[in-house]
């Protein structure tokens, strides 16, 4: 039961916004640990400049400085303090380095060519100004300000045109809007909003005095008179983009996506090349589950925004919703050519690598994350259930249960709780699986990907009528996700129930010749009936002798039952054709190792460790074992050492590392080795018994 259950429990995960991506709102990530102290000592220096007692707050922040030499958040606080003491010089000192630690930061350059347009030093405010617009383009506050600074340099039409949305230009009442500005900068907002006020009297048709105004309210948390201030500045100017831009993002915030439809979509319409703003519309269809119209505003940002990877991880969640995992991995696998250690993108592939029931590209895909991203939750989480997918169990359990006890409330605990699962499963523990999901089917009833986890552990166990009912829940509540129609599907098939599950097969749409030809033949293999499986397999290499991937199915199925002698053919025939199949290879390397071919074993895991450049580290225990059966113990105990250290190892060829440091004399070592392996918790009887008869002659 446990091997079938490893198998069976294609865990049909997607990834939208409830997995690894970034909806635009308030809520801001959880500080690292690590950073807690910094980020104290950050809040309180924003508390006292808030409070205008500026002499804490520049202690603080010279604190801050301490604390993070080479951050500009310190200097960025100190000069804006030094500036409204008047010490202009060593605010422009102070400023100056921030840019110089964030030269990408368009909100420090910002800053510092605020600072020289409010000291007359236009040029300079200029410069910085435009440094900060070619970053950030689309930040519309920031193209008012370099306007500004533009047109009090040497007002041309052209600069004058671009500051129409704005109103007609005017001196005084830019004056007006540069005293709220520098004072909300610094922090007096209570100030500012008076000040904004008092100029309103003066200027009541100015729709960026009352744009000002609803910043100030949104920074004060008054998003129901933010909210008012931007429609005021919209039934002055209907094109005021910034209004536009801050109800979009209010509401959006607010998880109220249809009233900010209708601002984003006025958005675009004057301004069709913003990437932003078809990110956002995107986000008013996601939440409601409307994939299909999200499609395009996200191919839009894309195109605008080629290098975001941020829209590239959207667009693939989306792309994974509708069923096409094969674009979504290639608009994963392009952000991160991009980005080569983000995490989201990451993520996110290896739950297809997950659902694609291939667990050690899994492996490969987050294993840069267990080291750019030691410690973080989500990696933790993955990282669980990758590991008991490729039988890590020791592992999985370590990792389900500090992500559980550190955050058990998150949304996405159920990852962790889906890979105990599988872990009590594999030892045995079949029903306590089974009252893990259901207690996490009871915390979260609306969660799809539980009900899959559940309908799978219940097909494992036997329980079919269970399973396909489960089944039917989960197409029920996502009757658009194709991962639901093969779940059915395969639960109707273990049942026996061959012409209902080809009948739903027939109904799926979009499905590649290839696609249908593996699903129907996984449908008379979860039936149980290899002989039809296999039928089926070798009816379709005779019309294609060289169909690459049924040739690969049929060596999985020979070497699962024992046949090494054509699982070695079908994978040759595999590798011939496509020498990058890398589990393939690997596969090959394993029968080959079967069939006692021990050289070709050996030459095949060499092959496969220089092609994939090592990181298919699970060829280090096949050269191991091959030398080890060569009898060369001296370097099977070098190849066991490299594979240990990698940590590639398996229980069964933990055995033979021990056996080969016996053999070898290295007592110490062996007894410590097999300390480790019996301190896992999924040891069957048969393994423990092993372990009793290693452990003879062996040190304490």
């Amino acid at each position: 039961m446990k091997k079938e259950f490893q198998k069976s429990a294609v865990f049909l995960i997607s990834s939208f916004v409830i997995l690894f991506g970034t909806a635009p709102g308030y809520a801001k990530e959880k500080e690292p640990s690590k950073a807690e102290a910094l980020v104290k000592v950050i809040a309180e220096a924003d508390g006292y400049f808030a409070e205008g007692n500026y002499a804490k707050a520049k202690s603080a922040y010279s604190r801050v400085v301490k604390l993070a030499p080479d951050k500009p958040t310190g200097y960025l606080g100190l000069g804006r303090l030094y500036f409204l003491e008047g010490d202009n010089e060593k605010a422009l000192a102070e400023l100056t380095r921030a840019t110089q630690l964030a030269p990408d930061s368009s909100d420090v350059h910002f800053e510092l060519g605020s600072t020289y347009l409010s000291l007359g030093l236009v040029d300079d405010a200029i410069r910085e100004l435009g440094t900060a617009d070619s970053i950030s383009p689309g930040r519309m506050e920031i193209k008012y300000r370099l306007d500004q600074a533009r047109s009090w340099k040497a007002t041309t039409e052209r600069m004058a045109a671009s500051v129409d949305q704005f109103g007609d230009f005017d001196i005084d009442r830019a004056s007006d809007l540069s005293v709220v500005f520098r004072l909300s900068t610094s922090g007096r907002v209570q100030e500012a909003i008076n000040q904004a006020q008092k100029a309103l009297v003066n200027y009541p048709d100015s729709p960026s005095l009352h744009y000002q105004l609803g910043i100030l309210h949104k920074a004060r948390n008054e998003l129901d008179r933010a909210i008012e201030e931007f429609q005021n500045a919209l039934e002055l100017n209907p094109d005021h983009l910034l209004s536009l831009e801050q109800l979009t993002s209010i509401y959006i915030g607010l998880e109220f996506y249809q009233n900010a439809e209708p601002y984003v979509k006025h958005w675009i319409k004057i301004d069709p090349d913003n990437p932003v703003a078809h990110y956002n519309l995107a986000w008013c269809y996601i939440p409601s589950n409307d994939f299909k119209d999200a499609v395009e505003p996200l191919k839009t940002s894309v195109r605008l925004d080629p290098r975001n990877t941020r829209t590239l991880n959207e667009y693939g969640n989306v792309l994974r919703e509708l069923g096409d995992d094969a674009l979504a991995e290639n608009i994963f696998r392009r952000a991160l050519s991009l980005d080569p250690v983000a995490a989201n993108p990451r993520l996110n592939l290896a739950m297809i690598y997950l659902a694609d029931a291939k667990p050690g590209k899994a492996e490969e895909a987050i294993d840069p994350l267990t080291k750019s991203h030691q410690g973080e939750w989500n990696v933790l989480a993955v990282s669980s259930l990758v590991h008991a997918r490729i039988g890590k169990f020791e592992e999985a359990a370590r990792e389900s249960e500090d992500a559980l006890k550190t955050q058990p409330d998150n949304p996405l605990a159920f990852i962790p709780l889906v890979a105990r699962s599988e872990v009590l499963a594999n030892s045995g523990k079949g029903d306590e699986a089974i009252d893990l999901l259901e207690e996490a089917q009871t915390r979260d009833p609306d969660n799809v990907y539980v009900l899959q986890e559940l309908s799978e552990t219940y097909a494992a166990l036997g329980k079919l009528d269970e399973a396909v009912a489960l089944a039917r829940e989960a197409k029920k509540r996502n009757p658009d996700r194709r991962a639901t129609d093969e779940l059915l599907m395969y639960s109707l098939a273990k049942q026996g129930r061959l012409e209902e599950a080809v009948a739903i097969l027939d109904q799926l749409k979009d499905l590649s010749r290839k696609e249908r030809d593996s699903m129907e033949g996984r449908i008379y293999e979860k039936s149980g009936n290899f002989s039809r499986a296999m039928a089926y397999y070798q009816s379709l290499l005779k019309k294609n002798p060289f169909y690459e991937e049924i040739h690969f199915r049929l060596g999985e199925i020979y070497l699962e039952r024992g046949n090494s002698k054509e699982a070695i053919k079908h994978f040759f025939a595999v590798v011939d054709q496509n020498s990058g199949n890398f589990e393939a290879r690997y596969l090959l390397a394993r029968s080959l190792l079967a069939k006692k071919k021990y050289k070709q074993a050996l030459i095949e895991a060499r092959l496969l460790l220089k092609l994939s450049n090592g990181s298919e580290k699970r060829a280090r225990g096949i050269i191991a074992m091959a030398l080890y059966r060569e009898k060369k113990y001296k370097e099977s105990l070098e190849a066991f050492q490299e594979a240990d250290e990698a940590n590639s190892l398996d229980k069964e060829e933990m055995i033979v590392y021990v056996e080969v440091l016996k053999r070898l004399d290295r007592l110490d070592k062996a007894a410590a080795v097999l300390s480790r392996l019996n301190a896992a918790d999924d040891l069957d009887d048969k393994f423990k018994n092993q372990l009793k008869k290693l452990a003879k002659n062996l040190p304490d």
